[in-house]
C-alpha cells in the first residue's frame, strides 16, 4: 500500500517515472493489489501507451469482478482516446453500462463516459438523454454532500452550545476562537456563545459557497458535451487523472463472496 499511494502523489505532482516505478513495485509485492494495476492503467494513459492501459485495466477486471474504475477506464480509452485505431463506439457502450452498473448509476463519471460512447457509436439522441442524467445525477450528489456538511456543523453547533467541553471543529480557525472564548467565560457570557452561533453559520455559507465553485465547472463541462451530442459531433479527451476516489477494502479477490 505504501508504494501505491507514494505512486499517486507522484502520478498528481506529474511526476510520472516515480509514479510507475512505485506502482510496479506494489505490484511485485502483491499480485493482488487492484488499485494499484488500475493507477498503473491510468499512468500508461497519461503516457499513452493505451496498449499497456488496457492490459491493467484487464487484470483488475480479472481480480475483481465488481469494480467498476476499470470499467469506466477501457470504456474512456475507446470513446473518447485521440488515438483513433483504439476508439470502439459498440466495446465502449459494453463497458461503461457495466461501470453504471456496478455504481448504481449513480456516479455521474461512468454515465458520462457512457454518454460518449454512444456519440461514438453514432446514436447522438441516446448521447444527450445520458450527458443529461450525468448532469442531474452530479447535482444531486453534490447537494447531497453539502447537506451532510452543514449536518454535521449543525449537530456540532448544538454540542458546543450545550456543553462546557472545549472541542472546537477541527481546520475552522474562527470557530475554535469562539469556542475557546465560550470556555474562557466559563460558558456563561451570552455574547461569546452568540458570536460562536455565527461562527457556526458563518461556516454553512462558505460551505455552500464552495459547493457552487466546485460544481459550477463540472455543469459547464457537461452542458458543452451536451451541445457537441446535439450537433452530431463526438467527445474527445486527452487522457487525465481522476480525482482519487474512495475505494472499498477489497484488494484480495476472495472479498468478492463478502
Amino acid at each position: 500500500m505504501g508504494y501505491r499511494n507514494r505512486g499517486f502523489l507522484f502520478q498528481a505532482q506529474g511526476r510520472h517515472e516515480q509514479a510507475i516505478a512505485d506502482y510496479d513495485a506494489a505490484i511485485r509485492l502483491d499480485a493482488m493489489d487492484v488499485e494499484a494495476y488500475v493507477y498503473r492503467a491510468i499512468e500508461q494513459e497519461l503516457r499513452r501507451r493505451l496498449a499497456d492501459a488496457i492490459v491493467d485495466c484487464d487484470k483488475a477486471i480479472q481480480l475483481v469482478p465488481r469494480f467498476s474504475l476499470p470499467y469506466e477506464r477501457l470504456a474512456r480509452i475507446h470513446a473518447t482516446s485521440m488515438n483513433a485505431a483504439f476508439r470502439d463506439g459498440e466495446r465502449a457502450i459494453g463497458y461503461a453500462t457495466t461501470a453504471c452498473e456496478l455504481s448504481r448509476w449513480q456516479d455521474p463519471d461512468p454515465i458520462a463516459t457512457l454518454a460518449a460512447a454512444y456519440a461514438e457509436a453514432g446514436r447522438f439522441e441516446k448521447a444527450v438523454e445520458l450527458q443529461e442524467m450525468a448532469e442531474t445525477v452530479a447535482e444531486t450528489a453534490a447537494k447531497k454532500s453539502l447537506a451532510d456538511k452543514i449536518a454535521k456543523v449543525r449537530a456540532r453547533e448544538l454540542e458546543q452550545l450545550d456543553s462546557t467541553d472545549v472541542q472546537p471543529a477541527v481546520g475552522n480557525t474562527k470557530i475554535a476562537k469562539a469556542t475557546k472564548a465560550c470556555a474562557d467565560s466559563d460558558w456563561k457570557d451570552p455574547h461569546k456563545i452568540t458570536s460562536l452561533a455565527r461562527a457556526y453559520r458563518d461556516a454553512i455559507r462558505w460551505y455552500q459557497k464552495a459547493h457552487e465553485l466546485t460544481l459550477e465547472p463540472q455543469r459547464k463541462a457537461f452542458q458543452d458535451r451536451s451541445k457537441l451530442y446535439s450537433a452530431g459531433m463526438t467527445f474527445r479527451e486527452p487522457p487525465k487523472l481522476p480525482e482519487r476516489r474512495s475505494f472499498p477494502v477489497f484488494n484480495r479477490p476472495q472479498t468478492l463472496s463478502d
